[in-house]
């Protein structure tokens, strides 16, 4: 259900609550002159003051902004503790505001429902909507208004008050009376002390059905339809219940008036003290304790999300790069003299898409990826990118290795190689997968690009040279360059086979190349 107040402006440097009467024009006669003084005359700590109205299209009600928002957003938030303290406060508010209103100039309320209290930075409940009936005389329905919303709005009307219905068959509430506003009362006191909408139990009728049993006529020895007080739990429960009974009887003159109710509720409190002040500090306290609880509950939750942020943005960038990002050091890009870069396709990947549903080919990736993902962790290298079934992997950056980048990615490759061997794929499980793997050692410059979505990135023309020894290379096996060469013969216990030179490069260039087989 909707709050009504829904709309904030500034107001000599100040917030406040707004709320759009929806007629077109207002007439300035005396009768609404003197309305105006009685709103602005309303002093009750209980009571929302009303500060003023516009008189030009579109027009609107201006009442003081309250910090904690109605009650329903108090009520409804699991994150604040409401122990029976505040819940016996809350509804000694509701029926103070109710006792004031039926004793002053105004008389009667007659549109009192939870979304029409607010709560202010001290914790004590106000009444708003009130008054304002030449103001809003004449005012349209929101033809926006949904059959579901309109219904709902209706579960704090009395049922005597709803005997008449429109053209379209919704309930038309006839007058405003004091015992009306009794039992829109004993309504807030089931949520207030529930801590659920009024009709929350039953969850098996619509706002329509529950509108109707309520407005059907009572069989003899057969209670009136209401709301469910079986979620009340609070100490003096059954007491409690039965005052809300009273409230919401079915006879108006059998409801109890607003000051009685006010006292039955102070009766039953558990709480309950003589002294304002101490009641004042024992909530505050409460509050207090809450709050310290909520801080502490936040800051772990932060903490956990920082944890989670940390993780992601590791998984996207190196360490260390990651880590000057955290700490504000300035991200430039570095040249790096000697690197190894690591590239493999999948041989036929495009026929074996072209046999698979979209959904089959991202699960063959991601258990394929996953796997190597896992692989590569055992070595210092670094993924630095996945394009469909291009998988790329280099070795020195960013941080420098010596010429130990050589190895690391070759006994990557080896290990990927041997990877697939065993892999099933998913969908096609006699299918098996053959890659293309290229190697190649030279210089590059790495940085981070973009900062919406940051890439950690290789650039020059050691990373095409590794992309064109993987793409003439053959399946199954891997290709190396000449450099990569000579730096694995520096290192002892390489299997490696001489290819020639037969490599295709650009200007009709031919390279020398091998195969690393072991």
């Amino acid at each position: 259900m909707d709050q009504v107040f829904i709309e904030r402006a500034q107001y000599k440097g100040g917030v406040v609550a707004t709320k759009v009467i929806r007629k077109q024009r207002l007439k300035l006669d005396r009768k609404l002159l003197l309305e105006m003084r009685n709103m602005t005359n309303v002093k009750s700590m209980y009571m929302a003051t009303f500060i003023g109205a516009t008189i030009e299209p579109p027009l609107t009600e201006v009442w003081e902004y309250y910090t904690k928002g109605g009650l329903q957003d108090v009520l409804w938030n699991d994150n604040m503790k409401l122990d029976d303290m505040f819940k016996y406060s809350i509804g000694n508010d509701v029926l103070k505001g109710l006792i004031y209103i039926h004793s002053g100039p105004l008389k009667v309320h007659g549109r009192l429902k939870s979304t029409n209290v607010v709560v202010d930075g001290r914790w004590t409940c106000k009444l708003t909507d009130y008054g304002l009936e030449t103001l809003r005389d004449g005012q349209q329905d929101d033809p926006e208004l949904s059959d579901h919303h309109r219904y709902s709005s209706l579960y704090w009307t009395a049922p005597e008050l709803m005997t008449s219905t429109s053209k379209d068959g919704f309930p038309t509430v006839q007058s405003k009376t004091v015992a009306g506003d009794i039992y829109a009362a004993a309504v807030i006191l089931k949520e207030v002390f529930a801590r659920n909408e009024p009709y929350s139990e039953y969850d098996d009728l619509s706002p329509i059905d529950i509108i109707e049993k309520v407005r059907s006529p009572v069989q003899t020895n057969c209670e009136p339809f209401r709301p469910s007080l079986s979620e009340i739990s609070v100490q003096q429960s059954s007491e409690v219940k039965e005052a809300i009974i009273k409230g919401w009887a079915q006879n108006p003159l059998a409801r109890p008036s607003a000051q009685a109710m006010q006292t039955e509720l102070q009766k039953i409190n558990p709480n309950k003290s003589s002294n304002v002040a101490d009641n004042m500090a024992k909530m505050m306290e409460r509050y207090s304790n809450n709050l310290e609880e909520l801080v502490a509950e936040r800051t772990q939750q932060v903490e956990e999300e920082k944890k989670k942020s940390e993780h992601l943005l590791y998984r996207m960038l190196p360490k260390t790069v990651a880590d000057n990002l955290k700490a504000g050091v300035p991200l430039e890009a570095e040249d790096y003299d000697a690197v190894t870069i690591y590239f493999s396709d999948i041989v036929k990947f495009t026929n074996l898409s072209a046999e698979s549903t979209p959904m089959q080919v991202v699960e063959l990736l991601n258990k394929l990826y996953t796997i190597w993902d896992a692989i590569i962790a055992n070595h210092d290298v670094y993924k630095v990118e996945t394009i469909g079934d291009a998988y790329m992997v280099v070795s020195g950056v960013p941080e420098r290795n010596r010429d130990n980048h050589a190895p690391e990615i070759a006994n990557t490759a080896l290990d990927l190689l041997s990877g697939i061997m065993d892999f099933k794929v998913p969908h096609k499980p006699d299918y098996q997968l053959r890659i293309r793997i290229g190697l190649h050692t030279g210089s590059v410059v790495a940085g981070v690009v973009g900062q919406a979505m940051p890439r950690y990135c290789l650039f020059g023309s050691a990373v095409n040279t590794a992309a064109m020894f993987e793409a003439g290379g053959s399946p199954m096996r891997i290709h190396i360059s000449e450099p990569t060469y000579k730096l694995l013969c520096k290192f002892h216990g390489y299997q490696i086979a001489d290819r020639g030179s037969d490599l295709d490069c650009k200007g009709g260039v031919k390279l020398h190349s091998y195969w690393l087989i072991g």
